[in-house]
């Protein structure tokens, strides 16, 4: 049977894209995400012969979060047009607002809704990159289409990392807030200092570790075409690392931002941005 997957990799973790690449009965595309619409889709978007919809909420790399109407409004249209859910919440316990809505407090709404929301907790409360320990929920059938491949698609887990990652939600709630408030207040200190400096944010990040930001027409006195370019360009001339995507580039503030701020600002206002 051929299968019609939807994404939010444009930009966006380029997984969910590259596996239904690699599979030759998958037809994918990408969800619009931009700074028009906030990098939120909207419902409309889907095409009704969509058989699965993989989305990533909250959204790397712009840091938009799912609020609780905006789920209804997916779960609503999914349910009518028989299209199962899934969305990777793995940036939830670093949602820097208390609208920040999960799948799994809406979609139990719609009884008729195939569902799944993951959740990778590990490399965000601990900074535990690559330990992949996290917990799924959703509806049955579901889950139990995830136990007949799950064991096919991945090496499993490691058991000390899973012990520690449940000790700590279990009995560390003080310690997960005291992470997830040092990287709202980077957040906030790297936006602001970017926008001082003349780049110009994609959007202001609610929650993550992550910034994007629009590539600009010129800089250092050259022609901008993209973000790669941009990136590229910033790398070699001033050293300042990020990652690109198609017209944007995302900035991290897993490093001590504020103790950075001169060299960072001097980079950036050496570079001279310019936008049309």
């Amino acid at each position: 049977k051929k299968i019609t997957v939807a994404t939010t990799t444009k930009p966006g973790y380029p997984i969910p894209a590259d596996w239904c690449d690699l599979h030759p009965l998958v037809t994918h595309h990408p969800l619009p995400l931009n700074v028009e619409n906030q990098f939120s889709f909207a419902a409309e978007d889907i095409g009704p012969d969509t058989d699965l919809v993989m989305m990533n909420y909250p959204h790397n790399p712009s840091g938009q979060i799912a609020t609780t109407d905006w789920l209804h409004n997916i779960c609503a249209y999914c349910q009518e047009h028989d299209i199962r859910l899934f969305n990777d919440a793995a940036y939830i316990s670093l949602s820097h607002t208390e609208e920040s809505s999960l799948l799994s407090d809406v979609a139990p709404n719609y009884p008729d809704l195939s569902w799944s929301e993951g959740f990778t907790a590990a490399k965000l409360i601990g900074n535990g990159t690559g330990w992949h320990v996290g917990a799924l929920a959703g509806s049955p059938d579901f889950i139990d289409d995830v136990k007949i491949i799950k064991g096919k698609a991945d090496a499993g887990l490691v058991p000390p990392m899973a012990a520690g990652a449940l000790s700590a939600l279990e009995a560390d709630r003080e310690g997960i807030e005291t992470v997830r408030a040092l990287y709202e207040r980077r957040l906030n200190f790297l936006v602001d200092l970017f926008s001082d400096c003349g780049l110009r944010p994609a959007h202001r990040p609610r929650a993550g570790f992550f910034t994007l930001w629009e590539a600009p027409n010129e800089a250092f006195g050259e022609k901008i075409t993209s973000g790669a370019d941009f990136n590229f360009k910033m790398i070699d001339e001033v050293g300042l690392v990020g990652v690109h995507f198609s017209d944007f580039v995302r900035y991290a503030v897993c490093a001590d931002v504020e103790k950075m701020a001169t060299g960072l600002e001097t980079a950036l206002r050496h570079a001279s941005l310019k936008y049309n």
